[in-house]
């Protein structure tokens, strides 16, 4: 089985790493064990696929474009001194699209629009939680899986806008990747 199509883990995985190469301690959601009181829990739904743009794949017309949620816990504990405030302001500053470095292969990520944060502080435990979210657009490489790809990542990085401007032609007929 392909792994292309295991968005869920592949995603996680690249939030994860692109996490933990900024200083930030992060682990994939569905891990149990791995879950610290100091660190960010990273979730992936998969909201389905995009209308267009779509891949021509053996004379069929495709679906590759998709999106889906990212939900991210940060849970920080006061009594080790650790500024709550200050890392969700490091994570939503990496989770700009001008800065966004997640990479897959197989993968262009498009865009993340921030879609809002919900709060609980836990007195008994001396500890705050914090889950922002955000919407992922992103596109599959349906002819060549295993080829790296980002069009956002590099020195100079490609704002999302411009990659769907360059991408999608005016008339929807015309919207096929080859």
């Amino acid at each position: 089985m392909s792994t292309l199509f295991q968005f869920e883990k592949t995603i996680e995985n690249a939030i994860v790493n692109f996490l933990v190469a900024n200083g930030i301690n992060a682990h994939p959601g569905r891990n149990v064990e791995t879950i610290s009181r100091n660190s960010i829990e990273v979730i992936f739904e998969y909201g389905g696929a995009m209308e267009e743009p779509r891949q021509t794949l053996n004379g069929k017309i495709e679906y590759n474009a998709h999106e889906g949620t990212i939900s991210l816990l940060v849970s920080t504990t006061r009594e080790e001194k650790n500024d709550h405030n200050e890392t969700l302001g490091k994570v939503r500053q990496l989770f700009l699209n001008s800065r966004n470095g997640l990479s897959a292969t197989g993968y262009n990520f498009l865009d993340l629009l921030p879609l809002g944060s919900i709060t609980t502080e836990q007195e008994e435990g001396n500890q705050d939680a914090t889950v922002l979210q955000y919407t992922l657009k992103f596109i599959i490489d349906l002819k060549k899986p295993n080829k790296p790809s980002n069009l956002i990542l590099g020195t100079k990085p490609v704002g999302p806008s411009a990659i769907l401007i360059n991408t999608v032609p005016a008339a929807p007929s015309a919207i096929l990747l080859s």
